[in-house]
């Protein structure tokens, strides 16, 4: 590396000294933010083979080496080797890792949810439930595993997560009798009662008696926005039809009464 030494010595007779020369090329070492690096920087003999090795802090990957100088390296390899044919400088590069927190709602159209996307790793972030008209936030659930029950969620970013906010459907269906109508007078003993169904999710059935003989279920083949009940049979005189209608949710709607003669 250059430069005078010096060293005392007593001979007692005639001697001869040699003074051995080696050349030496001095490596750089710089780890980029995110990591460190080995071995540290140092001299070495010319054409040494040299071993260099990167380490990552959390939440940081190793993306490459960049190197300058005769030897040098460069590439992805880690760990990876140098030769020094002359200085060198190497410089260990680092990223830092995100992560994609998705964020979904059921049933489907029951809410929003907010907050999720593609998070750098190590960040604290908040994602939030917003229940729809007629619907209740329930919890937060991944993999069908309860995680939160309330709808502001914060959690520390360390891997992909998949959450799914739940809410409840908390509104009543709506059911009307279409036929017969209230006071109308009919002159045959059978007949079909029909009627319309909905619900802000999903109606699942429609239950209708007469002359509260018991509750029957009734038939649909448009998901109950239009049902009906054939071969109803009258009783002599005035007849008391009523109905109700059932959503997915267990929520019943309100009773509908028909009174016919």
């Amino acid at each position: 590396y250059g430069g005078a030494l010096s060293h005392s010595v007593s001979p007692t007779n005639g001697i001869t000294y040699n003074a051995n020369f080696t050349t030496q090329y001095y490596l750089t070492m710089n780890a980029g933010t995110g990591g460190g690096v080995s071995p540290a920087s140092g001299w070495y003999g010319s054409g040494a083979s040299v071993p260099i090795a990167a380490t990552t802090n959390t939440c940081n990957s190793f993306s490459g080496w960049t190197g300058s100088g005769t030897g040098s390296y460069a590439g992805t390899n880690n760990p990876a080797s140098l030769l020094m044919d002359g200085a060198v400088s190497e410089t260990a590069n680092f990223a830092q890792i995100s992560y994609r927190i998705a964020t979904t709602n059921s049933p489907s159209g029951s809410g929003t949810t907010s907050g999720g996307g593609t998070k750098v790793c190590g960040a604290n972030v908040t994602v939030t439930a917003t229940a729809g008209s007629g619907f209740r936030f329930a919890n937060w659930t991944e993999a069908g595993t309860v995680v939160a029950t309330t709808n502001n969620l914060t959690l520390a970013v360390t891997s992909d997560r998949s959450l799914v906010a739940n809410f409840i459907d908390i509104q009543v269906p709506t059911n009307s009798i279409t036929s017969p109508t209230s006071g109308q007078r009919w002159s045959n003993a059978v007949f079909t009662v029909t009627g319309t169904a909905r619900d802000n999710a999903a109606v699942s059935s429609v239950r209708y008696q007469l002359n509260g003989s018991g509750w029957n279920l009734a038939s649909s083949a448009n998901n109950w926005t239009k049902w009906g009940a054939s071969s109803v049979m009258l009783l002599p005189g005035t007849n008391l039809v009523q109905a109700y209608a059932v959503d997915t949710s267990g929520n019943l709607s309100v009773t509908n009464s028909v009174r016919i003669d």
